[in-house]
């Protein structure tokens, strides 16, 4: 009965880590597409196509990965529950 609670366990616990730690993809900046950046939602690009309208015109831009995403250190994404502290750091700095 012990053997089969800790397989069982097993599996769940891979099962878990597969969906809170998924492997990154490898990719390059050029392979994101078009710019994007949605913070209410999911979608995030790592290029801006504003730049060039907005830095002449003095104003100042901030970008970041949040943890776990991007090229960001972390070991995975909470869809929005850790990332508000990211979120919070960027903004008292």
């Amino acid at each position: 009965m012990a053997a089969i609670f800790s397989k069982v366990s097993e599996q769940y616990g891979e099962l878990v880590n597969f969906i809170i730690r998924p492997p990154r993809d490898n990719y390059t900046d050029e392979e994101l597409g078009p710019p994007l950046f949605t913070m209410g939602g999911r979608q995030y690009k790592r290029t801006v196509s504003a730049l060039p309208v907005l830095l002449p015109q003095n104003i100042t831009v901030f970008a970041f990965d949040f943890s776990g995403s991007g090229r960001s250190d972390g070991p995975y994404i909470s869809l929005g529950w850790w990332e508000r502290d990211d979120l919070d750091t960027v903004i008292d700095i």
